[in-house]
């Protein structure tokens, strides 16, 4: 992070290393010793002060116990500091406890904080969900990560848990550090649920605005619960797209659509739309958020693709399903396509390509 700081900006920048203070696995210690760090990160700060450094232009960053340390520090310096970001705050024992222990927006004249493992310790997991800051970031939902195992799904299949749950809980740290020099925004959109997010119900910037996760939310007047999702490796930023697909008189089957979208500045590569075994009915109507590693810009095309599902004749997918139309809406800037397939039907494995509609044209 320190080196994404310094290629930047000029920065001034301060490591406080207590690694030994925070060992796992003796976790009560290591919430006992955020209060110790703390006191000693203000005093600090305070003699900055005094040699003529200012409140105002001193950012705190923490991750899991660091968030909650910085905002105590923030707390005892009486909310004066311009800024705290807190990465996946720390769930266990901090639930429950005082204010003046967690981190919250009383503690900073901002407050943003990325929740990225926010589940019960029972289910794996390490950060806290409740909302804190001027603006919390659920990061793909905020509890498990693509491309990380939740913590239940690791002990089940015999994987490691410790990494599970420091897979979906570092993205939090990634995500910002990719955040301050990334041409891509992070664009994050208000919403009451990540259910009401994920079927495009959100993918607008209302009245309340939209921010961006990461080192320049702070440049943004939105506040309150923001919601975004990204990829599963480097580079994680993406652009959303709300993609509404409306199935044909068909028979019913179980399986995976996937689509493409190609246009004047990029094109998507194939992302899914359906989970893998999901039930697809005939005239159904399936409203989804996807993410395009690339800025696709006007969308011009669209290839769609039916896998079906594998599996015993009880539970398998049929060979085929139709479609009648496809509808995107681009979440950077709210444009609309219709692509009408005409009740095409989709064979398993089998690309079908088609081209935008006429805005006068109805499928």
């Amino acid at each position: 992070m320190k080196d994404e700081f310094l290629k930047a900006e000029d920065f001034n920048v301060i490591i406080v290393g207590w690694g030994n203070g925070a060992k796992f696995p003796d976790y009560p210690q290591a919430v006992s010793n955020t209060r110790l760090v703390a006191t000693q990160t203000n005093r600090l700060i305070l003699e900055l002060v005094k040699l003529g450094g200012r409140m105002d232009q001193i950012h705190l960053i923490g991750h899991s116990l660091g968030a909650h340390t910085c905002g105590l520090c923030g707390y005892l310096l009486k909310g004066k500091l311009k800024r705290i970001t807190g990465l996946d705050p720390a769930g266990p024992d901090f639930i429950m406890s005082p204010p003046i222990v967690v981190l919250d927006k009383g503690d900073a004249l901002f407050v943003d904080i990325i929740h990225s493992n926010a589940k019960s310790l029972a289910e794996g997991g390490a950060g806290m969900f409740n909302s804190s800051g001027h603006v919390d970031f659920y990061l793909n939902g905020g509890k498990t990560q693509p491309g990380c195992h939740d913590g239940l799904s690791a002990i089940l299949n015999g994987g490691d848990l410790k990494a599970a749950v420091s897979c979906s809980h570092g993205r939090s740290h990634n995500v910002f550090i990719e955040s301050i020099n990334s041409q891509c925004p992070f664009t994050s959109y208000p919403c009451d649920t990540y259910a009401n997010f994920q079927s495009g119900r959100c993918l607008s910037c209302g009245r309340t605005g939209c921010s961006v996760l990461g080192y320049y939310s702070d440049q943004y007047h939105a506040r309150g619960k923001m919601y975004l999702n990204t990829g599963s490796k480097l580079p994680f930023c993406g652009y959303h797209y709300g993609v509404t697909i409306v199935g044909a008189k068909t028979p019913e089957t179980k399986g995976l659509i996937s689509l493409r979208l190609k246009g004047k500045w990029g094109d998507s590569g194939f992302v899914p739309v359906t989970k893998k075994d999901e039930t697809l009915k005939g005239q159904a109507i399936f409203s989804h958020v996807v993410v395009s590693p690339a800025e696709v810009g006007d969308v011009e095309e669209v290839t769609i693709k039916y896998n079906k599902l594998s599996g015993f004749w009880f539970s398998k997918g049929e060979e085929s399903y139709a479609v009648e139309k496809v509808d995107v809406v681009s979440g950077e800037n709210g444009s609309q396509y219709t692509f009408c397939l005409q009740d095409k039907e989709l064979k398993h494995g089998t690309e079908v390509k088609t081209v935008k509609s006429s805005a006068k044209y109805r499928c």
